[in-house]
């Protein structure tokens, strides 16, 4: 099983195991603790089920928040929700935490962008670059061009020319400034 994997089904495990039982009123009928109040069993859900996988009882609990993420995207697309337990999306635990509690869009949104895989890949976008950085970086990529087509021959003669060229292009850009 993967990492991903083993955190869906101890969450799953303990959404499935937590005593959640209303009264009359609405309320639930165990106390704080999740213990119902004629009846004392030895430890609460998390604890019973951290002591059963050997990890800490919050991590139980944010791995109900992690299933509670994948399967709000699965409700939205079962094939994002196959990727991400099959470990072909790369998304993190504190993400799907917090999949588990916004709106359904931005739900919608995240499944979209896994199905499209492009999830995870979105840059930037950079400032516009300054004339003078441009034409260094067009004089550049003409310097390396060059310099991968001659280190391959042995021409050292070549070479120095090829430097020669380009300290002459950067001094000229260094006065243009």
């Amino acid at each position: 099983m993967t990492p991903m994997q083993l955190s869906f089904c101890r969450g799953i495990h303990y959404i499935t195991d937590k005593k959640i039982v209303t009264n009359e009123y609405g309320r639930n009928q165990f106390s704080e603790d999740g213990v119902q109040k004629d009846h004392h069993p030895k430890f609460k859900t998390a604890e019973r089920l951290s002591e059963q996988y050997k990890v800490s009882p919050i991590t139980i609990r944010r791995d109900a928040q992690v299933a509670g993420g994948i399967n709000a995207i699965g409700l939205t697309s079962p094939e994002a929700k196959r990727d991400i337990l099959a470990g072909r999306t790369h998304i993190s635990r504190k993400r799907l935490r917090e999949l588990s509690a916004v709106p359904e869009e931005e739900v919608r949104q995240t499944a979209l962008k896994i199905e499209e895989g492009t999830f995870g890949k979105e840059r930037p976008v950079p400032a516009e670059a300054h004339p003078v950085e441009k034409e260094f970086k067009k004089m550049a990529d003409v310097f390396y061009s060059e310099l991968r087509s001659l280190t391959g021959g042995g021409d050292t003669e070549a070479l120095r020319a090829a430097f020669r060229s380009y300290i002459s292009m950067v001094e000229d850009m260094l006065r243009q400034i």
